[in-house]
């Protein structure tokens, strides 16, 4: 009841608010997501502190970023709705997919600008409309550019302005990890979250950690966000069968701590592959078992995606059929050595201004919106 009552009140005070002084707003739907925010939301105080908000749903955000910028929590979806539909303000940052479909576009918001918080294709793991809907696209690299492109072609989807930024979340990980906390036989399980009733972590997550953990490994599991939503009942039983064992399920807002402490990582169709190999450039093993298809009619754009390519170059790929040889495979990997220097070049020729993404987007941000 309290952060019922709270929400009302500082939502009531944020729709009170001039539009001139709301000139950027953020909205994040979750903890999970918080890193993807800090760097943009800083590099703008420089210029513009006073007139930035940040719009959070959960409390632990709340708390975290209460003293650095304008902070509003919103408890429910229904005061969210509320929000999105009472909205004035220059500029909303977001990394929420599907706008217009949750929750509604409101005429007075100038642009509804989105960034990514994955390194992943755009037509393919995310829904058909997924982006229709933005004004304003912060793309990691050309090939987003070119899928969102083809969509617009194909879709006949209105048209948006594509800026060439980068991938803010690589260049945070790059700033923020150490590279001394690699433990061995320690192994991150992080399965994707699929519509799909049928997925990996329902149906095969106890088999994989219960095999690992009789070869020896000690295991990690840091599942969706989504999944703690959804399958709390899988996340009860794992934890209360294998508390006694080399295991821990990681709910941190951050991915950091179990990507540094980790020597390979395990998932089936999650983008946190390109991060830990590209920021860690530490071997991933892809499980294969169902394919992560939000869009049946992504073949019609004829793009392979960039998930396809890194794997295809970089990654490892174990059938569900086989998973009894995962030990196996895990210390066959984990004795070879990726070639840093192919990894390196891979990044430069994929992605946009590695480094300097932040700079440039909140330069943007300042000199054109």
């Amino acid at each position: 009841m309290k952060n019922l009552i709270n929400s009302l009140i500082t939502l009531y005070k944020f729709i009170k608010t001039p539009k001139s002084d709301k000139e950027f707003v953020f909205f994040s739907e979750s903890k999970f997501y918080r890193n993807h925010f800090i760097d943009i939301i800083n590099e703008l105080k420089i210029y513009k502190k006073d007139k930035i908000f940040f719009v959070c749903r959960d409390i632990e955000d709340y708390e975290y970023f209460k003293t650095r910028v304008n902070t509003i929590h919103i408890c429910n979806n229904n005061l969210l709705f509320i929000f999105f539909f009472s909205l004035k303000c220059k500029n909303l940052l977001l990394t929420l997919t599907d706008l217009g479909a949750n929750f509604p576009k409101s005429k007075n918001c100038d642009n509804y600008i989105y960034f990514f918080h994955a390194f992943a294709s755009t037509h393919k793991i995310y829904k058909r409309n997924a982006f229709k809907n933005y004004d304003i696209i912060f793309s990691n690299g050309n090939y987003q550019n070119l899928e969102l492109k083809k969509a617009e072609e194909i879709y006949k989807f209105p048209k948006k302005i594509i800026e060439n930024t980068g991938y803010f979340y690589f260049d945070f990980l790059r700033k923020n990890i150490n590279f001394n906390l690699r433990e061995k036989n320690c192994i991150l399980f992080a399965p994707s979250w699929n519509y799909n009733n049928k997925n990996l972590f329902e149906d095969f997550g106890f088999k994989i950690v219960e095999i690992l953990l009789k070869e020896n490994f000690s295991v990690i599991l840091r599942p969706h966000s989504e999944h703690f939503k959804r399958s709390k009942n899988q996340i009860q039983n794992l934890t209360k069968y294998f508390k006694k064992n080399l295991f821990k399920i990681d709910d941190n807002s951050s991915n950091i701590p179990s990507m540094e402490k980790s020597e390979l990582l395990i998932s089936d169709n999650s983008s946190i592959f390109s991060e830990y190999l590209f920021a860690f450039k530490k071997p991933v093993i892809k499980i294969d078992y169902i394919d992560k298809i939000h869009n049946s009619t992504f073949k019609e754009l004829n793009v392979e995606t960039i998930d396809e390519k890194i794997l295809k170059k970089f990654g490892n790929t174990l059938n569900i059929n086989h998973i009894q040889e995962l030990p196996q495979t895990i210390r066959k990997i984990t004795n070879s050595k990726l070639n840093d220097d192919e990894i390196d070049k891979f990044v430069k020729e994929s992605f946009f201004n590695v480094g300097s993404s932040v700079k440039l987007a909140a330069k943007i941000l300042k000199d054109k919106y």
